[in-house]
């Protein structure tokens, strides 16, 4: 049995530039700006995020006896009161049921992400694109599919277009 690589790297540079400057997000009714404080500190903190998810990823299915088949699950999630990540939701699966649980439990590990570097981190929504493939070859053909998948989400103008990405 092969097991499979998992993968949460950071997008290329110029995906992970493309989350707008300033993005509005609802928050009870009105619409407040989530304004990105720094491109590079937003860059270091998705890069930071990103290890401790990998690590995360590496050891949930062991921990849980999970067996993840290949595949991108997208997760979307905000910030809970203590700063964890809460009401996390499944957005996209392509993978198995065991893919999408490792994903949420990798998510709970990450602990306190409130240091992300943007002004109203509470209403920030994110998405973390995770990518769990059995060798290079096979990261690197779903990377590319997640690529196109992402420009046209970030295309789309919809409220997913405006959440913060992990992952990829």
């Amino acid at each position: 049995m092969h097991t499979p690589i998992k993968f949460a790297l950071a997008m290329p540079l110029a995906l992970a530039a493309a989350v707008s400057l300033t993005a509005p997000a609802h928050a009870g009714g009105a619409f407040d700006d989530i304004v990105v404080t720094s491109p590079e500190k937003l860059k270091a903190w998705q890069d930071d995020t990103n290890r401790v998810l990998n690590r995360a990823l590496e050891r949930e299915p062991r921990r849980r006896n999970l067996h993840p088949s290949s595949g991108i699950v997208q997760m979307t999630f905000e910030l809970g009161d203590d700063g964890k990540p809460d009401n996390i939701e499944l957005q996209s699966n392509t993978a198995n049921r065991a893919a999408a649980r490792t994903a949420r439990h990798a998510l709970r590990w990450l602990g306190d992400i409130s240091d992300v570097p943007v002004t109203n981190a509470e209403n920030a929504r994110f998405i973390a694109n995770i990518i769990f493939a059995r060798s290079v070859e096979q990261h690197q053909e779903l990377q590319a599919e997640l690529e196109k998948s992402e420009r046209a989400r970030l295309a789309s103008g919809d409220e997913t277009s405006e959440y913060i990405a992990l992952g990829g």
